[in-house]
């Protein structure tokens, strides 16, 4: 099964092949225990990109490790995404997914500091993210910007 490694180090996204999940969370060097995921997309047959990120990807300090918000995200690494069809299936993520992610996807912006955050979310190039269920928000992003 492919699945895509962000590394945001290099900001560059990794197709990989994996046996499933559990070892695409491995090689990505999360913890299945310690993790959250979030849609980034959704398609109108209702198939799914998502991220999976360290459950605490969101609170700790962003300037120890650059960041990569898509139009909704905005987490700390480690972290990969994953594809799935409209019945929930995880499917192989698509390599020219990969490649336009890659070569400069508008969506997808790398950001390696918190004022780089607020910064996006005021000039809204990014909204402010947050965490809900069934819409209601249970966490947002209130990250100041130091002064």
């Amino acid at each position: 099964m492919n699945f895509a490694i962000i590394h945001p180090t290099t900001k560059t996204i990794e197709l990989v092949d994996c046996v499933d999940y559990r070892a695409a969370l491995v090689l990505a060097g999360l913890d299945q225990n310690g993790v959250d995921f979030g849609t980034v997309a959704q398609w109108k047959d209702g198939s799914t990109l998502s991220i999976i990120v360290y459950e605490f990807g969101l609170i700790e300090p962003v300037n120890q490790t650059p960041i990569s918000p898509s139009t909704i995200n905005s987490t700390t690494a480690p972290r990969f995404s994953s594809k799935a069809d409209p019945e929930g299936e995880t499917v192989d993520f698509p390599s020219n997914l990969t490649t336009h992610l890659n070569e400069g996807c508008e969506a997808l912006l790398w950001l390696g500091t918190v004022e780089a955050v607020e910064a996006a979310i005021t000039s809204n190039q990014i909204p402010r993210p947050q965490s809900s269920i069934n819409g209601v928000p249970t966490w947002t992003w209130n990250k100041e910007p130091k002064q």
